[in-house]
């Protein structure tokens, strides 16, 4: 969810509540989607998943037929990070979060 990013995870202190599984993650390098906020142009119907080129890239997590959240797959985001995405018959688009490298 990318709190690390807005400094709510503390790399020094420890005992919390998935701070191992939150560790790990975080030295191996292992997180596989991470989550953007997304701006729908919508025509008549939003999916749950997010395609690019007909390949499923991602998915929809909540909308509100204007803005919405969605988890991608970090392996796809260079090819569609300013790229039009469909959902649907609906146009997404990634947005920049203000706090986040991507």
């Amino acid at each position: 969810m990318r709190f690390d990013e807005l400094n709510g995870i503390s790399w020094n202190k420890g005992c919390y509540m998935g701070q191992e599984i939150t560790a790990r993650m975080k030295y191996r390098n292992i997180v596989k989607r991470k989550l953007f906020k997304i701006k729908i142009f919508f025509k008549g119907k939003v999916d749950k998943e997010v395609k690019f080129n007909g390949e499923e890239i991602g998915y929809i997590t909540s909308h509100n037929k204007i803005d919405g959240f969605a988890y991608i797959n970090l392996k796809f985001l260079d090819k569609c990070l300013d790229k039009e995405l469909l959902s649907g018959d609906s146009i997404i688009k990634l947005e920049k979060l203000w706090w986040s490298n991507n």
